[in-house]
């Protein structure tokens, strides 16, 4: 909306009085005739028409066009009634035809005035600015200046906030977060009273947390418990590509909310408007503009029966002056719901989305137990989800498993790739072993049913041999795929170089969970601290760990590392990494086996002369371990060695594997 600020002037004077100017003219032409015709006025009509204009008067000062066009018609018509009514008492009605001609033209005069302001944004007679009818012309050439020099056209038109009458959506539509519900009601009580009472004024209501946790419609719901207007501003609306019209378009928007005292301001995001001047190179540009306008005018607005609430996700980029006490005097925290607003969220959502379909006693329970710090629309974005699955294929009951199968797919990722990895069972490892991480994978897999009859599930795994190529990361993989878990996965040297890191790979594993977290090579962050030069990283990691432990579930750590005894035993103990695998060099018949398996898999002939046993034998005396990844490696080299040498015959010769072992002992 436009302010006396914004409007043109002419000799420092306001021309807003265009259509009072074609009532003036009105009135001359009817009174004209009264007196000229010497016809009689009909008192009943002028008194009705009389007071439809004040009527007409006070629409067109408060409120807009389409209720002002509708009182100035029924004035004009009652206007011609009376002097229509008159003119056939004095029998002269055919003397009147000119007269009213004359005014159904003042009529569509009028009425063509308004469409052309309506059209120009200006919707009350306070907007109707006279000159802007009868100066086209130079509005025409001044808008062909503004091009020719690029600026930017007047936008008065667009909308700038969205603006909303007293809404019906209140605390009771508003689901949970009753102590945030308390604390801003609490606040802007506090702020209407400074406002009635002339007294101390205390303002700016600041939400922070998550994104999705509900902090925009916990605004709304204020607004509609104190039966307030809201008026909400956010960065796409009042962003504009042209040079400085940002800035303007903000005050605008607070000149809006201004003007609608006692309402309730929505500044979302306000962290694309309030950024950090200390990363604003230039002083002059349009965001330095943009941080000083609002540090003014949250303060100007604190006394205005406006309450200033802000959302931001990113407080830490928040100019520090911006959120200080004189300008936010009410900081509140909007977090994520607690285990019994998840399971009224999903309920709520259920009986919305998939009214008819019965829910299993205590699948809500079950899933929502396990989402601490989901989002309130994450949560509700599950029953959409289940919805969804009902259209291709209809759901006779909701589980706990459709209901974390509906959640896999809002997620949308696993992470890193492990469809290529092999099952537990397809590895080659010692029996008992694989029994041991098949145990692991069941528990993962019915954690639910673990956990009501007592079990639990590990936070953290750790793969230890001294030797490499044992099979620990293929291990992680594969638990990750027969599980279903997503992987992500990064090493010691990865951590070091990026110090945020962990909390990166944190967040992500938290947003798509269940999920495993695998720390490749992981000597150097999880040494002994008081014999490493990486202890920072190590805390970080072990605060990450207690806090799988006790708040956030379904993210388990895997460690894998050639030299268990310089772990620091604070990652060993229980709650951290609690349960041990030890990964040997199988032994030679295993080794022959193993190498056996990939010889009756080979796609190329091979002499009669090569063996299994041979093989491995071969590679002891060479002094390379039989590890998996060894035997790989040298079958792997030896087709190779055969095919650069291009063996007419196509066979693999011992000659080969003795040159493969050759270059994995450099």
């Amino acid at each position: 909306m436009e302010t006396a600020n914004d409007m043109p002037t002419m000799d420092g004077k306001m021309f807003y009085f265009g259509p009072l100017l074609v009532y003036c003219l009105m009135l001359v032409v009817q009174f004209s005739g009264w007196f000229m015709m010497q016809v009689g006025i009909d008192k009943f009509f002028l008194v009705v028409s009389l007071g439809l204009t004040i009527a007409h008067l006070y629409f067109a000062f408060t409120l807009n066009f389409e209720k002002v066009t509708f009182q100035f018609w029924m004035a004009c018509i009652c206007w011609f009634a009376s002097l229509t009514v008159g003119a056939s008492k004095a029998n002269a009605l055919p003397s009147v035809f000119f007269f009213l001609v004359a005014g159904v033209c003042l009529m569509l005069m009028y009425e063509g005035y308004a469409k052309i302001l309506n059209q120009a944004g200006c919707r009350t007679l306070r907007e109707n600015v006279f000159p802007r009818l009868f100066l086209a012309g130079r509005m025409r050439a001044a808008e062909k200046f503004r091009r020719s020099n690029n600026q930017q056209p007047s936008s008065t038109s667009q909308p700038i906030t969205r603006a909303t009458t007293i809404s019906k959506f209140n605390f009771s539509s508003l689901i949970g977060l009753e102590e945030e519900k308390a604390r801003i009601m609490e606040a802007a009580q506090d702020i209407l009273k400074a406002y009635r009472t002339k007294g101390s004024a205390r303002n700016g209501i600041l939400l922070t947390g998550e994104r999705g946790n509900g902090k925009t419609d916990l605004a709304k719901a204020l607004a509609g418990e104190l039966k307030l207007p809201f008026i909400e501003v956010t960065n796409g609306l009042v962003a504009s590509q042209w040079i400085n019209e940002t800035t303007v378009n903000v005050m605008r928007a607070l000149n809006e909310a201004r003007s609608k005292a006692p309402c309730v301001l929505l500044i979302d995001e306000i962290d694309s408007f309030l950024v950090n001047r200390a990363n604003i190179v230039r002083a002059d540009s349009e965001d330095a503009k943009i941080v000083n306008t609002l540090l003014t005018e949250l303060v100007n607005l604190r006394s205005t029966g406006v309450i200033i609430v802000a959302a931001t996700n990113h407080l830490e980029k928040l100019d520090a002056a911006g959120i200080r006490e004189g300008r936010f005097d009410f900081k509140i925290e909007v977090l994520a719901p607690n285990a019994e607003s998840r399971i009224l969220l999903l309920k709520d959502a259920l009986s919305k989305n998939l009214s008819t379909t019965p829910v299993q006693a205590g699948a809500i329970e079950t899933a929502t137990k396990r989402w601490n710090g989901f989002s309130a629309i994450r949560i509700l974005s599950v029953a959409k989800e289940l919805a969804a699955m009902n259209r291709h294929s209809s759901i006779p009951i909701i589980t706990s498993d459709l209901i974390f199968e509906a959640l896999r797919k809002l997620q949308g990722s696993k992470g890193m790739a492990v469809d290529n990895a092999k099952g537990i069972d397809n590895l080659f490892l010692p029996e008992e072993l694989k029994e041991d991480l098949k145990s692991i994978v069941f528990r993962m897999k019915n954690i639910q049913k673990i956990e009501s009859a007592g079990g639990s599930l590990p936070t953290g795994l750790v793969f230890y041999g001294s030797e490499p190529g044992t099979g620990k990361t293929e291990s992680a993989r594969s638990i990750a795929k027969d599980s279903g878990w997503a992987f992500l996965a990064t090493t010691s040297n990865d951590l070091i170089a990026d110090g945020g890191l962990i909390d990166k790979l944190y967040s992500e594993a938290l947003n798509i969970r269940p999920c495993i977290i695998f720390i490749d090579e992981a000597n150097d962050v999880l040494r002994d601290r008081s014999m490493s030069n990486y202890g920072a990283i190590t805390n970080k990691l072990l605060t990450v760990m207690d806090g799988v432990a006790s708040e956030r579930r379904d993210v388990m750590f895997i460690a894998a590392t050639n030299f268990i005894e310089h772990i620091d035993p604070a990652v060993l103990r229980g709650g951290r990494i609690s349960e041990k695998f030890h990964f040997t060099v199988p032994d030679h018949a295993s080794q022959s086996e193993f190498m056996g398996s990939l010889l009756r898999k080979a796609r190329v002939g091979m002499n009669e002369d090569i063996e299994a046993a041979w093989i491995v034998v071969t590679m002891a005396n060479h002094g390379l371990t039989g590890t998996v990844a060894n035997m790989t490696a040298v079958f792997q080299d030896a087709i190779n060695e055969m095919i650069y040498r291009d063996a007419k015959d196509g066979q693999l010769s011992r000659r080969d594997f003795t040159k493969a072992i050759q270059k994995q002992m450099h």
